[in-house]
């Protein structure tokens, strides 16, 4: 009885080792090609805040502006910004969060943020 137990014991802690010791959370080496650092602080209008606006918010906020809200145009964005309607709308800042059903990463929310203190330059 006493060989079995130390058998079953031994066992067990040889699967959960082996288990434990495949383990492996390290998602950037798992995959290298998805790994893309973010750096906001090089953030352009042209390069990253316009792409994300067309990939996120054009849908609903392009020449119709739903909500009042239009962003079809650099000016628009822009003065979507300066009254802080843009990342209010982003960050659910007492307003409905943007876009509806998702949440933009905190790289893309870091990059608008950025281009804002920069100035907001067409750039």
């Amino acid at each position: 009885m006493k060989k079995k137990l130390l058998i079953t014991l031994i066992a067990g802690m040889a699967i959960t080792f082996t288990l434990n010791s495949c383990y492996y959370d390290q998602f950037q080496e798992l995959h290298p090609s998805l790994n893309t650092a973010c750096d906001s602080s090089a953030a352009t209008y042209s390069g990253d805040v316009n792409k994300i606006v067309n990939a996120y918010c054009i849908g609903c906020h392009g020449s119709s502006g739903s909500g009042g809200v239009s962003l079809n145009s650099f000016d628009n964005v822009k003065a979507a910004a300066a009254n802080n309607k843009l990342m209010n709308a982003l960050t659910g800042n007492g307003v409905p969060s943007m876009p509806p059903n998702t949440h933009l990463d905190d790289c893309k929310i870091g990059s608008i943020r950025h281009w804002i203190q920069s100035g907001m330059p067409n750039n």
